[in-house]
């Protein structure tokens, strides 16, 4: 029954990640922003939406090849999350975009 467990919470795991930088996914994203925005509303707070548009991601791609792009968005993750890390009211989230 373990195994069952493990695998029903590994399958759900990737279903809320993205699998090369392990951010929450955009579906993800979605529904974690609109659980925050009903937050604020129904306690009269403000908030912040902090994005990240990584400018000519394709010429690393095109000119270092997709492993080092893969490597640039696994790097970038982990500043985010160490960031976002820490005794805070906020989280950190990110979808990532298709190449």
């Amino acid at each position: 029954m373990l195994d069952a467990a493990t695998a029903l919470d590994d399958a759900s795991w990737r279903a809320d990640h993205d699998h090369l930088t392990e951010l929450y996914n955009r579906r993800r994203l979605t529904a974690e922003l609109e659980r925050e925005l009903l937050q604020a509303a129904r306690y009269e707070r403000s908030g912040a939406l902090l994005m990240l548009d990584l400018d000519n991601f394709k010429f690393v791609n095109d000119s270092c090849g997709h492993a080092a792009g893969d490597q640039l968005l696994k790097g970038i993750a982990r500043c985010w999350t160490s960031a976002c890390a820490g005794p805070t009211s906020w989280r950190g989230w990110a979808a990532t975009s298709s190449r």
